[in-house]
């Protein structure tokens, strides 16, 4: 299924709605948008539970910084759907920004985090 569709000058485009039927997107949704610079290419996916959590996660850029944080939150049974990481300055910051499905103290997740010496700073979004 195909469809052309127009982007507006704020990068706003419009899913048809057959499209969205197809997909299973009624209402509102969130979708996660991956882009293959390359190819030139967007592909869209729809998220289909409304209780999403996104951390963004600053950490020291130090080898296996990310590896400790992802260990972490695999034990504490934090279900990452999405990251994305960068180096913010060479050797002394990270960004990492996790989106995921958690079922405990999300509060109470970010303490032990920084607790443990693993973050920095922990900026919590759509915490349900």
């Amino acid at each position: 299924m195909q469809e052309l569709v127009k982007i507006d000058e704020k990068g706003r485009l419009l899913i048809p709605s057959d499209i969205r039927s197809a997909l299973g997107i009624n209402g509102v949704r969130e979708v996660m948008i991956s882009c293959d610079p390359k190819e030139k290419k967007a592909i869209l996916t729809p998220l289909y539970s409304k209780d999403f959590i996104e951390l963004k996660i600053l950490m020291g850029d130090r080898y296996g910084s990310l590896a400790r944080i992802a260990d972490f939150l695999a034990e504490k049974n934090f279900d990452i759907v999405m990251s994305e990481s960068r180096t913010l300055e060479r050797e002394k910051m990270a960004e990492w920004v996790v989106v995921g499905q958690y079922q405990g103290d999300v509060k109470r997740l970010v303490q032990e985090l920084k607790g443990k010496n693993l973050a920095r700073e922990v900026r919590i979004k759509n915490e349900t």
